[in-house]
């Protein structure tokens, strides 16, 4: 009984904490240290939820070129395991040149079972893309199906990626 008493006192003080943590003035603080390295996001409206920050129309520039658009954005902060989901996306023109514009969902995953690695699902009009950036190696690499669409109007960009055995693609980078 007294551990189960325990457990919950655990869960609820936990509950408490996330719900009061000050998200808004995270986001902000995010933002700013992301601004030296020429990334910056404008014009956004910012709701916190209960347990999550949400971000609707955000505008992202890179290198003071806007780059895309963003209808809705969720930041769940959890500690042991954290999610950002960006919903609707639409790339600016620039990018859009190499890719098709429209994404319709990207999930980040970050989590202490798995601490040197951030993890993305990217599901748009190119395909999907398995996405894994190793903190420590300081690499991405990816692997994306490509749509009919990628594959018939945008496969100069393709040529750029390592084809596989299973007819997918794959990328790798280093920074």
């Amino acid at each position: 009984m007294r551990l189960r008493a325990m457990i919950g006192y655990a869960v609820l003080t936990l509950l408490t904490v996330l719900y009061f943590l000050p998200k808004t003035n995270l986001y902000y603080k995010l933002e700013h240290a992301l601004q030296p390295q020429g990334i910056i996001v404008h014009n956004e409206h910012i709701n916190d939820k209960w347990f999550w920050l949400e971000i609707l129309d955000a505008e992202l520039y890179l290198q003071k070129i806007e780059s895309l658009r963003i209808n809705r954005s969720t930041i769940m902060l959890f500690g042991i395991y954290n999610k950002i989901n960006l919903e609707e996306i639409t790339l600016a023109a620039t990018p859009a040149q190499f890719v098709p514009k429209d994404i319709q969902l990207a999930q980040f995953r970050y989590g202490l079972h798995d601490p040197l690695n951030i993890n993305a699902t990217v599901l748009g009009d190119f395909g999907k893309a398995e996405i894994k950036l190793n903190l420590y190696e300081r690499r991405i690499t990816a692997d994306v199906e490509a749509s009919k669409l990628m594959k018939s109007e945008f496969s100069a960009t393709l040529k750029n990626l390592t084809r596989d055995k299973k007819g997918g693609y794959h990328y790798e980078y280093r920074f």
